[in-house]
């Protein structure tokens, strides 16, 4: 039996499987539950794919999201950074060691999952002249540079992400704004599965962010 498996019994999960319907979405808290019903499958969210997204935008580890997805599963208090404490339940009394563990607004999960699929359907242009290696490798680390730079902020913080407009993700913004400058850290870390693995490529990527979007260049910019 997978993790997620389990986990997704957790109130949250619920709670995300009927805000993800609304939206005319299908959270898959149990395996196969949505396709034995026969919803189109690119309307299903598995389990898995949302930790991913999550992880890759706003945690920014992008290469975990690749590599060891279920780390955020297994690990308590990984799970517990993307989507809260397992007992969090804001509608009673809890203690602190448990309220301190807050998950995200309920829109974040889903702009990270949209972010996600637009982010793959990019890549699956033909004239980009990508192979699946590269496809697989690429898209969690443009997703987290498309957030940045969508919200210019190389932290991404929630509340910036909100009020981003996501029909900025054309395909001419990720051909100019991040393909090349992700594809360029990619290849000088190996340019394989195992550069999109690696958390030297995603550490590299954040200096680059930072290095476009700190404080100190912004305020440069604004006084220009």
């Amino acid at each position: 039996m997978p993790a997620e498996a389990l986990y997704t019994t957790f109130r949250i999960h619920k709670q995300l499987e009927v805000f993800f319907q609304d939206k005319g979405l299908f959270y898959e808290r149990r395996k196969g539950y949505w396709r034995d019903k026969r919803k189109p499958i690119s309307k299903i969210v598995s389990a898995l794919s949302l930790v991913q997204a999550v992880v890759a935008i706003m945690v920014g580890r992008p290469d975990a999201a690749k590599g060891r997805p279920r780390d955020y599963i297994n690990q308590k208090d990984k799970r517990y950074e993307i989507f809260g404490h397992d007992e969090y339940d804001d509608s009673k009394q809890m203690s602190s060691d448990v309220a301190k563990f807050r998950p995200y607004d309920f829109e974040i999960y889903l702009r990270c999952w949209q972010i996600i699929k637009r982010v793959d359907q990019f890549l699956n242009l033909p004239e980009l002249h990508l192979d699946n290696e590269s496809r697989r490798n690429l898209l969690y680390y443009m997703a987290r540079a498309a957030a940045c730079t969508m919200t210019k902020n190389a932290h991404c913080p929630p509340g910036e992400l909100l009020k981003v407009d996501l029909s900025l993700l054309t395909d001419d913004f990720m051909r100019t704004q991040c393909l090349q400058m992700v594809k360029r850290i990619y290849k000088r870390n190996g340019g394989n599965d195992e550069a999109g693995k690696n958390p030297k490529t995603g550490e590299e990527l954040q200096r680059k962010l930072v290095k476009m979007y700190s404080p100190t260049k912004q305020s440069k910019a604004a006084m220009a």
